[in-house]
């Protein structure tokens, strides 16, 4: 992953099938400096394969891109990892929005419903 990016990407399959945490690191570094929609998407669906909750926050502060491969992917992922910390993270968001019930914020509301009925009372 130190290398070029868009060689890196073809390591992310890879890291997906092992799922192997010692790369969410390395993988949060590269969100931070990516440019691109598409490589962003690429390392959020990465990171959500990966599993590992540390990346939750880090893949929900792309929530207010305007790129609906992002939305989606930032909703996949934080369902794929499973972690009931997401449901606060999220609802504090979702609240924060100024226009909640807009189109623009479906991803975020389905991900809220989904984790609420994952998670019952949190």
């Amino acid at each position: 992953l130190d290398g070029p990016m868009m060689v890196a990407v073809h390591a992310f399959p890879v890291l997906v099938a092992s799922k192997d945490k010692r790369a969410v690191k390395p993988l949060l570094k590269l969100l931070g400096i990516a440019k691109t929609s598409e490589l962003i998407s690429a390392i959020i669906e990465t990171l959500g394969g990966i599993g590992d909750p540390a990346a939750i926050t880090p893949i929900l502060a792309h929530h207010a891109g305007k790129d609906h491969s992002v939305r989606y992917r930032i909703r996949d992922a934080i369902i794929a990892i499973d972690d009931v910390s997401a449901v606060d993270q999220v609802r504090t968001i979702v609240v924060g929005l100024k226009n909640a019930s807009g189109y623009e914020h479906w991803h975020l509301r389905s991900l809220l419903d989904h984790l609420e009925k994952r998670f019952p009372g949190k």
